[in-house]
This record gives structure tokens, sequence and C-alpha cells, in this order.
């Protein structure tokens, strides 16, 4: 019985870490699709440099071209980092994108005034506030967004560099 309940509580413990981490991407997606994107504001990270290719080359999606940056720099990862990180941060590689391709395709407001200056404002403020939720709720949950964070890793385990510093360096270079 007392094993049972041990099984029982591990089971609850991962849906709640799945449906969190599901809430977060899905949030996130929607700022980069209804936002961040028609606004042409570049995010921090993979997801930023990601709208900045959609933004001069039309014909590669966020989604597409999140995979696409993301995909090399897993392999990378998985090399140095090892098999069970490959295995965890895999999940996020797909959900993330895809929730992205979902609300563009399916959940994308009609922005008649995404060249405005007021639009802009709501953009980056709901924008960031949908992001920082979003990969807050991924993040605390139990996941990894890909991108910079694997990037950071990565320079964390050959050179010991602090990840924090890694990342602030690739989202200044990618910002500005």
């Amino acid at each position: 019985n007392k094993k049972e309940k041990k099984v029982m509580s591990k089971r609850k413990q991962y849906l709640t870490e799945f449906l969190f981490i599901n809430l977060g991407f899905f949030i996130a997606s929607l700022g980069i699709t209804n936002f961040l994107g028609p606004a042409k504001f570049a995010a921090g990270g993979f997801t930023g440099l990601a709208i900045l290719i959609n933004t001069l080359f039309s014909e590669f999606s966020i989604s597409q071209a999140m995979l696409a940056l993301n995909i090399p720099v897993f392999i990378l990862g998985a090399v140095i980092l090892g098999k069970k990180y490959a295995l965890t941060t895999t999940y996020a590689l797909v959900l993330f994108p895809s929730y992205e391709w979902f609300t563009h395709t399916f959940l994308r407001f009609n922005n008649p005034i995404a060249d405005s200056l007021t639009f802009k404002v709501i953009a980056v403020v709901v924008g960031a506030i949908c992001i920082g939720i979003g990969i807050g709720l991924a993040v605390g949950f139990g996941s990894n967004t890909g991108g910079t964070v694997i990037v950071a890793q990565i320079f964390h385990k050959l050179f010991k560099f602090p990840i924090g510093n890694v990342m602030m360096a690739a989202d200044c270079i990618i910002i500005f």
C-alpha cells in the first residue's frame, strides 16, 4: 500500500510537470506568434534568431528556423553532454517549435496595425510577459529550452564558463 502511494505520487508529479511544461511552451508561443513576431522584435536566444531569420527570409517560418538552428547544437550537446541530457532535451526541442507552428497556424491574431508604434510597445510588453511566464514555467518544471541553453551548458562543461554569462553574451549578440 505504501509502495502504491509512492508510485501514484510519482505519476502525479510527472503529470503535473508534463502539463506545466506544455502550458509554458504554449504561452511562450503565443507571445512569439502574436506579438514579437509581427512586431519583428527579436527575443534573446535561438527564438530571437529564428524571428530575425523569418524577418529576413519570409520563406522560413519561425518554427522551421527554430528547428534548423537547434538541430546541430543539439547533436553537439548530445555528444558532449551525454545520452541522458539528449533524451531530456529532445522533448523540448520538438515541443516548442510545434507549439509555435500551431499557434501561428490556428491562433494568430490579425494584426492590421503591426507597424504602428502603439502595437510595437504593446508587443514588447505582452510578448516579453508571455515568453517570461512560458519559459519560466517550462524550465521551472524541469524542461530545457534548447538553443543558447545548450551552448551555455557545453561551454560550462568544456571551459567552466558560468552558464548565465554565456547565455547573456549570446543574447546580447543576437539582440544587438
